[in-house]
């Protein structure tokens, strides 16, 4: 059994996000949702709270339950591939990634002619 991760303890509630996100009602509480969490935390968090498994997607699903995710964020890679301009910068962070880190510019998208369409 994995180690707790704060002292009040979340119950995922798919269904309570899905309510809010239809404007059934308020929701009981804020739900917890992220867009991504970079490889390195994954592979930390997973390590250090016993939530490795043998097969990725059940680690991802360990690791955001133990979050207290509300949902398994899952994809289909490479279905679809954008053209994202992006930016490399040097990797300043505590679990640093040796080929550093790109951003995605926020300036323009991946689509802004019809050229792109």
């Amino acid at each position: 059994m994995p180690k707790q991760f704060s002292k009040i303890a979340v119950t995922p509630d798919w269904e309570g996000l899905v309510r809010c996100l239809r404007r059934q009602g308020p929701p009981c509480r804020v739900h917890c949702l992220e867009l991504f969490l970079d490889g390195e935390v994954q592979t930390a968090v997973a390590n250090q709270f016993a939530l490795t498994a043998a097969h990725p997607l059940q680690q991802q699903i360990n690791i955001q339950r133990f979050l207290g995710y509300d949902y398994v964020r899952a994809e289909l890679d490479n279905v679809v591939v954008w053209p994202l301009p992006r930016h490399k910068a040097g990797d300043t962070a505590g679990l640093a990634r040796a080929t550093g880190r790109s951003f995605i510019e926020n300036v323009r998208g991946p689509i802004s002619n019809w050229e792109e369409f």
